[in-house]
C-alpha cells in the first residue's frame, strides 16, 4: 500500500465541523455540513457533505455513502438511507470538470486534477486526497453522538473503488460495500507508479472489516476476472452477488442484499450466511449452500464479456453441466434478503462459439440503476412483435448482438413503431467490449409522424473510429416531449 496514504497523522487535526443550512425531505432532517479534512499544498480543504438521521431515537449506526465519478453527493440518497435506520454520511467529492453548479459542493484547489487523471504521481493524484477526505468523514461519523460504534461504507462505481482503499487502510470500519468498483482503470496500466500506489489490487491482501462486492457481469468498471482475482485476495470475511448481463446496473436481488449486509453487520438483526460453493464432480454440478431457500444457475457460453449469461433455476441437485457452456456461477437465496454467488467455475470447453443467426439482446446500460436505491421496472422483453419494454415508457433503450453474416456491410435497415414526434439514435460497436475506439455513431432523427417506420440507415452516414462488420447495436428511442408511449423495434437486418 501507498505510504502516503498509510501516514495517520492527518486525521489528528481539528474537524472545524460547521452546519450551513439544513431541509427536510420525506419526514427526514438532513444536514448541509462542511467539516476540514486536510492541506493540499496549504490550501485548507473543506469537505461538503449531507447528514441525514432516522426519525426514530438514536443512537443509530453510521453510514458513510460514496457516489461515482461525474456525479455529487445527493441529500436523497441520504434521505433514504436514514428510513432504513442509518445515520448516514454521503461525502461529496465531485469535481468541477465533472460536475457543474452542484448545490452543495467540496470546493476543490484551483487546477485540482480529476481520478481520470492517472499519469500523475501519487501525492498529487485525485484519489489520494478523496481517499483522506473520506477517512475524515469517518471521523465526522465517529464523534457524532447519534453513532454508535458501528460504521459501515458504501460506494459506487469510482466510490466502489475508493471503497476498497479505505477499508484497507481504517480499522474503524465494520462492514464495507464496493459496488462496481473493482478498479477498471486502463490509463493506470501505462503508468505504474499510479497503479502501484493507488490501484484496488494492491489493497485486496488488508482488507479489515467484511466485504460485499457487488457487480454486473458486464460492468465496463470492474470486469469479472477482475473481481475474481481481488476476491480471492481478500483477507477479510467476504461476499459476492453477480447480476447476470447488466452493464453498471443492479437487479432487486443485489439491492435487498446490500441493505441486508449493513443490516448484519451494523444493526445486528440478522445472521451471516454461508457464500455458496460450485464444483464439477463427474460431468455434473454440485452445490454448497447450507441453508439456502432457492438456487439459481448461471451459464455464459464464449467470452466473459461478450457472452450472455443465462439463468434458470436449479430445483434438484446433482445437475448435468451445460454442454454448451464454458463459465457457470450459482446466486443462493437465503431469505431474509440475503442473496450471494459463488465464485466462477470454468467448464469443459464448449464447442466453437457461432455468431448469431438473427439479432439477440446483449445487454443493456440502465441509468437508474447508478443510484443504489432506485428500483427500475422497465425491462426489455423479444416477442414476435420485435423488442419493445414491458410497459410504455418515454424511452426504449437496448442493446443487440448482431449477425455476423456478412464480409462487408452498406446498410443497416430498421423497422420500428413509435409516437409522434420520436426521435430514433443508432451506435455501432465493431467490438463487444463497447470501447469506445470501436463506436460508431448516426446522428439522431426525428420523425413526425405516428406509427410504423421503416428506415435503412448507410454506412457512409456514421461517423467513428470503428472498422469491420459492427458486432453490437445501442438503439434509443424518444418521445418529445417526453411521455409514455408503445414503442416497438420490428426487426434489424443489413443491406437489402
Amino acid at each position: 500500500m501507498y505510504t502516503g496514504l498509510t501516514d495517520n497523522t492527518f486525521l489528528e487535526a481539528e474537524l472545524d465541523l460547521h452546519l450551513e443550512h439544513t431541509l427536510e425531505d420525506g419526514g427526514i432532517n438532513i444536514a448541509c455540513i462542511r467539516y476540514y479534512s486536510h492541506s493540499i499544498d496549504g490550501y485548507p480543504l473543506q469537505v461538503a457533505a449531507y447528514v441525514s438521521r432516522p426519525s426514530s431515537p438514536g443512537p443509530h449506526p453510521g453510514l458513510l455513502h460514496l457516489h461515482g465519478g461525474a456525479q455529487r453527493a445527493d441529500h436523497v440518497i441520504a434521505r433514504d438511507w436514514a428510513k432504513r435506520g442509518f445515520t448516514c454520511l454521503c461525502v461529496d467529492w465531485s469535481q468541477p470538470a465533472s460536475v457543474q453548479n452542484a448545490p452543495h459542493a467540496t470546493q476543490w484547489p484551483e487546477g485540482f486534477p480529476t481520478v481520470q487523471d492517472q499519469h500523475l504521481e501519487p501525492e498529487q493524484a485525485a484519489v489520494t486526497h478523496i481517499v483522506r477526505a473520506v477517512r475524515r468523514g469517518i471521523s465526522v461519523l465517529e464523534q457524532d453522538p447519534d453513532v454508535t460504534d458501528k460504521i459501515g461504507i458504501c460506494g459506487i462505481s469510482w466510490g466502489g473503488f475508493m471503497t476498497w482503499l479505505v477499508n484497507a487502510l481504517d480499522s474503524r470500519l465494520s462492514c464495507a460495500i464496493p459496488v462496481y468498483g473493482a478498479g477498471f482503470a486502463p490509463k493506470a496500466e501505462n503508468h505504474a507508479a499510479w497503479h502501484d500506489a493507488l490501484h484496488p489490487d494492491h489493497y485486496a491482501e488488508h482488507q479489515q472489516s467484511p466485504v460485499l462486492h457487488v457487480n454486473g457481469t458486464h460492468d465496463f468498471f470492474g470486469h469479472l476476472d477482475q473481481s475474481e482475482r481481488m476476491l480471492s485476495r481478500c483477507s477479510s470475511d467476504h461476499r459476492r452477488i453477480y447480476v447476470p448481463n447488466e452493464d453498471h446496473g443492479l437487479n432487486d436481488p443485489a439491492r435487498h442484499s446490500a441493505l441486508a449486509w449493513l443490516r448484519q453487520h451494523l444493526q445486528a438483526s440478522a445472521s451471516a450466511e454461508p457464500e455458496p460453493r460450485l464444483e464439477l464432480k463427474d460431468g455434473q454440478l454440485h452445490v454448497e449452500a447450507p441453508g439456502a431457500r432457492s438456487l439459481t444457475l448461471h451459464s455464459l457460453r464464449g467470452s466473459q464479456r461478450e457472452g450472455v449469461w443465462k439463468s434458470r433455476p436449479m430445483s434438484e441437485q446433482p445437475i448435468n453441466a451445460p454442454a454448451e457452456a464454458d463459465w457457470a456461477y450459482v446466486t443462493a437465496n437465503y431469505g431474509q434478503g440475503f442473496s450471494f454467488s459463488s465464485s466462477l467455475l470454468p467448464l469443459p470447453p464448449a464447442s466453437p462459439l457461432s455468431e448469431p443467426e438473427s439479432p439477440e439482446l446483449f445487454h443493456r446500460w440502465n441509468y437508474g440503476n447508478l443510484v443504489l436505491h432506485s428500483d427500475p421496472s422497465i425491462k426489455v422483453l423479444q416477442d414476435e412483435q420485435g423488442w419493445h419494454c414491458n410497459r410504455p415508457d418515454p424511452i426504449l433503450d437496448l442493446f443487440l448482438r448482431l449477425p455476423q453474416d456478412q464480409p462487408d456491410w452498406e446498410s443497416l435497415c430498421l423497422e420500428w413503431s413509435a409516437a409522434a414526434g420520436s426521435s430514433i439514435k443508432l451506435d455501432l460497436y465493431t467490438s463487444a467490449h463497447l470501447f469506445p475506439t470501436s463506436q460508431l455513431s448516426h446522428p439522431r432523427i426525428q420523425f413526425e409522424a405516428e406509427g410504423r417506420h421503416r428506415f435503412r440507415f448507410l454506412k457512409e452516414n456514421f461517423s467513428g473510429e470503428g472498422r469491420g462488420l459492427p458486432r453490437v447495436l445501442h438503439l434509443t428511442l424518444k418521445s418529445h416531449p417526453p411521455k409514455s408511449a408503445r414503442m416497438i423495434l420490428h426487426s434489424v437486418g443489413w443491406d437489402e
